[in-house]
């Protein structure tokens, strides 16, 4: 009899039964498919209607940990200043413009983060080097009211990317532009009453000011349990250990002289670590992580990303899909190996490259900054004869008959 199990997913997000190696899925049948017949899944991005409100040029983007809401910083042309808000709700396949808070950020923003599903910061640059650029907070009250908290400013041109730490006690900054002297990651402690709601948040101390342009942040990614903070930047790649307000540099990950690390993001278990690297020929190197230190992982990937300017790469919720190169390139984890998965339906500039783009926690949907667009993710199965095709997500048959369009289960065999 065959053992029958529940697991976690790969990562240990969301459930479903396993039977030695295989799992039951619901997928969308491309076609109309008979009871046991073989099937592929695969699994697709596709294009959605550009929400109304939502400009083509967008800086940022982050969304809520429930996936209600959606922030963008936009700008109505492409521009390497900074941009307006936007706040969106969502509702499944679309997203709906929100008010905007009654006082907005002082100065044209950079980048947006969100803390769980009532913390949202926006970063905010300045017009010189001399003019301080810094961070607005704003907390989401009943009615989709985003009521300002805060703003810290501190002595920076620009700000690049913006994160929370999982525990919500810290925030990063990262600048992208200015002088030379202000390349760095600015730390901002976070203050909460007794109660335990955020009052202000305060500039602590930069982690990185080497007086060299060519070595600025390029992306920041944090450990789950927040305490291990990842810089990607150019010529290597920066690893901070948080102990409080302490941050001790460990030893650096060197990508080689002269590439660029040009993305950097965890696995939801923090078990893994993934940067991107190169500036014209995008390479993915995967690191297993435990207490600090990374070990390369090498040939886990079974095809790398083709030439590209893209540099992002984040991880699904549940960590079964990685996204590389703005979410037009796919990854699923088996458990041993990357396998390439169909690329997206996702269009963006490759002379600009999409600075942020997400996946919704729910894994619904993607959305990517430039051009500003929204998608939706799904798995579609079509008839099989059993011979792996190339970019399935898996391979199976179906457990119930349906026409095109319909949700039925199919038993998957992971690749």
């Amino acid at each position: 009899m065959a053992t029958i199990e529940k697991h976690g997913g790969l990562f240990g997000g969301g459930s479903s039964t396993k039977i030695k190696g295989q799992v039951a899925e619901k997928v969308t049948f491309a076609e109309a498919i008979k009871y046991g017949e073989p099937v592929s899944v695969r699994h697709e991005t596709i294009p959605l209607p550009t929400p109304i409100g939502a400009f083509d040029y967008c800086k940022s983007v982050a969304t809520s940990e429930n996936g209600k809401y959606v922030a963008t910083v936009q700008t109505p042309k492409d521009s390497s200043a900074g941009g307006s808000i936007a706040l969106f709700k969502r509702n499944g396949d679309e997203l709906v413009k929100l008010p905007n808070p009654t006082v907005l950020p002082e100065k044209s923003c950079r980048s947006v983060a969100f803390y769980k599903n009532d913390l949202v910061a926006f970063a905010h640059t300045a017009s010189s080097s001399t003019l301080g650029a810094g961070v607005t907070l704003y907390r989401i009250k009943p009615g989709d009211i985003f009521e300002k908290v805060a703003t810290s400013e501190k002595r920076m041109r620009g700000t690049g990317n913006l994160l929370f730490s999982p525990d919500g006690k810290l925030l990063f900054a990262s600048s992208s532009s200015g002088s030379s002297e202000d390349y760095n990651v600015s730390v901002y402690q976070i203050v909460r009453d007794e109660a335990n709601v955020v009052t202000g948040f305060y500039f602590l101390e930069n982690l990185i000011n080497d007086g060299v342009n060519t070595l600025h942040p390029r992306a920041l990614t944090i450990t789950p349990d927040s305490k291990y903070l990842v810089v990607a930047r150019w010529n290597g790649v920066r690893i901070y250990e948080i102990s409080g307000n302490t941050f001790t540099r460990l030893a650096d990950i060197d990508t080689a002289l002269n590439v660029s690390a040009e993305g950097a993001t965890f696995s939801p278990d923090g078990k893994m670590l993934v940067i991107s690297v190169g500036t014209s020929n995008m390479d993915l190197r995967c690191y297993s992580w435990q207490d600090g230190v990374p070990t390369e992982l090498i040939g886990v990937f079974d095809t790398m990303p083709e030439k590209d300017t893209s540099s992002l790469c984040f991880f699904s919720s549940d960590g079964k899909i990685l996204f590389s190169h703005g979410g037009k390139i796919k990854y699923k984890w088996n458990g041993e190996r990357f396998h390439r998965l169909k690329d997206g339906d996702v269009t963006y500039s490759t002379y600009y490259n999409p600075e942020t783009s997400i996946v919704t926690p729910d894994g619904k949907n993607l959305i990517i900054t430039y051009p500003f667009g929204y998608y939706k993710n799904t798995l579609k199965v079509y008839k099989n004869n059993t011979v792996p095709l190339s970019g399935d997500y898996s391979l199976g048959y179906a457990l119930q008959g349906g026409n095109i369009g319909e949700v039925k289960r199919v038993m998957s065999i992971f690749n």
